[in-house]
Protein backbone atom coordinates (compact mmCIF):
# COMPACT_ATOMS: atom_id res chain seq x y z
CA UNK A 1 0.00 0.00 0.00
CA UNK A 2 1.24 3.65 -1.13
CA UNK A 3 0.80 6.83 0.94
CA UNK A 4 -1.62 8.37 -1.31
CA UNK A 5 -3.57 4.93 -0.74
CA UNK A 6 -3.40 5.25 2.81
CA UNK A 7 -3.75 8.72 3.01
CA UNK A 8 -7.01 8.48 1.06
CA UNK A 9 -8.50 5.46 2.97
CA UNK A 10 -7.36 7.26 6.10
CA UNK A 11 -9.57 10.14 4.70
CA UNK A 12 -12.58 8.04 3.53
CA UNK A 13 -12.83 7.02 7.31
CA UNK A 14 -12.81 10.39 8.87
CA UNK A 15 -15.13 11.57 6.43
CA UNK A 16 -17.22 8.32 6.74
CA UNK A 17 -17.18 8.86 10.97
CA UNK A 18 -16.75 12.83 11.09
CA UNK A 19 -19.36 13.52 8.56
CA UNK A 20 -22.57 12.35 10.76
CA UNK A 21 -21.31 13.88 13.79
CA UNK A 22 -20.66 17.15 11.98
CA UNK A 23 -24.18 17.24 10.14
CA UNK A 24 -25.40 16.63 13.91
CA UNK A 25 -23.85 19.08 15.16
CA UNK A 26 -25.17 21.78 12.27
CA UNK A 27 -28.63 20.47 12.66
CA UNK A 28 -28.68 20.71 16.83
CA UNK A 29 -27.32 24.42 16.31
CA UNK A 30 -30.29 25.11 13.53
CA UNK A 31 -32.21 24.03 16.33
CA UNK A 32 -31.03 26.07 18.78
CA UNK A 33 -31.90 29.21 16.81
CA UNK A 34 -35.24 28.04 16.04
CA UNK A 35 -36.18 27.47 19.59
CA UNK A 36 -34.61 31.05 20.49
CA UNK A 37 -36.20 32.60 18.03
CA UNK A 38 -39.59 30.61 18.69
CA UNK A 39 -38.86 32.25 22.34
CA UNK A 40 -38.05 35.32 21.62
CA UNK A 41 -41.38 35.60 19.64
CA UNK A 42 -43.27 34.49 22.43
CA UNK A 43 -42.07 36.79 25.16
CA UNK A 44 -42.48 39.39 22.17
CA UNK A 45 -45.90 38.45 22.09
CA UNK A 46 -46.61 38.54 25.47
CA UNK A 47 -44.95 41.86 26.19
CA UNK A 48 -47.44 43.13 23.78
CA UNK A 49 -50.33 41.74 25.13
CA UNK A 50 -49.51 42.77 28.68
CA UNK A 51 -48.51 46.50 27.10
CA UNK A 52 -52.13 46.47 25.49
CA UNK A 53 -53.57 45.23 28.73
CA UNK A 54 -51.89 48.60 30.70
CA UNK A 55 -52.74 50.80 27.72
CA UNK A 56 -56.63 49.79 28.19
CA UNK A 57 -56.54 50.46 31.07
CA UNK A 58 -54.82 53.79 30.98
CA UNK A 59 -57.53 54.02 28.12
CA UNK A 60 -60.23 53.26 30.60
CA UNK A 61 -58.89 55.80 33.20
CA UNK A 62 -58.88 58.64 31.50
CA UNK A 63 -62.16 58.28 29.18
CA UNK A 64 -63.90 58.01 32.91
CA UNK A 65 -62.28 60.94 33.91
CA UNK A 66 -62.79 62.94 31.25
CA UNK A 67 -66.39 62.03 31.35
CA UNK A 68 -67.51 61.43 34.84
CA UNK A 69 -65.19 62.85 37.35
CA UNK A 70 -64.15 66.15 35.93
CA UNK A 71 -67.88 67.02 35.80
CA UNK A 72 -68.87 65.88 39.07
CA UNK A 73 -65.73 67.98 40.02
CA UNK A 74 -67.26 70.46 38.22
CA UNK A 75 -70.44 70.50 40.78
CA UNK A 76 -68.04 70.01 43.89
CA UNK A 77 -70.32 66.60 44.20
CA UNK A 78 -67.04 64.29 43.76
CA UNK A 79 -67.08 62.42 47.26
CA UNK A 80 -66.17 59.24 48.42
CA UNK A 81 -69.56 57.11 46.63
CA UNK A 82 -68.97 58.87 43.09
CA UNK A 83 -64.74 57.84 43.69
CA UNK A 84 -66.47 54.40 44.02
CA UNK A 85 -68.28 54.37 41.06
CA UNK A 86 -66.32 56.22 39.26
CA UNK A 87 -63.65 53.17 40.04
CA UNK A 88 -66.77 50.54 39.20
CA UNK A 89 -66.91 52.29 35.72
CA UNK A 90 -62.93 52.02 34.95
CA UNK A 91 -62.80 48.78 35.72
CA UNK A 92 -65.54 47.46 34.07
CA UNK A 93 -64.40 49.50 30.38
CA UNK A 94 -61.14 48.08 31.00
CA UNK A 95 -62.40 44.91 31.39
CA UNK A 96 -64.62 45.33 28.31
CA UNK A 97 -60.77 46.51 26.11
CA UNK A 98 -58.70 43.41 27.29
CA UNK A 99 -59.52 40.28 25.72
CA UNK A 100 -59.52 37.11 27.74
CA UNK A 101 -56.14 35.74 26.60
CA UNK A 102 -54.45 38.73 27.73
CA UNK A 103 -56.57 38.42 31.05
CA UNK A 104 -55.53 34.61 31.44
CA UNK A 105 -51.78 35.99 30.86
CA UNK A 106 -52.27 38.45 33.27
CA UNK A 107 -53.42 36.44 35.71
CA UNK A 108 -50.82 33.45 34.44
CA UNK A 109 -48.36 36.46 35.16
CA UNK A 110 -49.13 38.35 38.03
CA UNK A 111 -51.44 36.55 40.23
CA UNK A 112 -55.37 37.43 40.51
CA UNK A 113 -56.69 39.21 37.67
CA UNK A 114 -58.88 42.01 39.38
CA UNK A 115 -55.83 42.54 42.04
CA UNK A 116 -53.55 43.56 39.21
CA UNK A 117 -56.81 45.69 37.33
CA UNK A 118 -57.52 47.63 40.66
CA UNK A 119 -53.41 47.85 41.43
CA UNK A 120 -53.10 49.64 38.06
CA UNK A 121 -56.22 51.37 37.79
CA UNK A 122 -54.94 53.07 40.82
CA UNK A 123 -51.61 53.39 39.59
CA UNK A 124 -52.83 55.40 36.36
CA UNK A 125 -55.16 57.73 38.44
CA UNK A 126 -51.99 58.38 41.01
CA UNK A 127 -49.72 59.06 38.03
CA UNK A 128 -52.46 61.02 35.85
CA UNK A 129 -52.46 63.70 39.37
CA UNK A 130 -48.80 64.26 39.00
CA UNK A 131 -47.63 67.57 38.06
CA UNK A 132 -46.74 67.77 34.45
CA UNK A 133 -43.31 69.23 33.63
Amino acid sequence: MEWSEAITEIMQTVIYVGLPILVGFIVKTINSFFNLFKEKTANEQIQRQLENAESAVENAVNYVSQTYVNELKRQESFGIDAQKIAFEKTKMLAVDMINTESQSLIQGVYGEFDTWLKAKIESTVAKNHLPKN
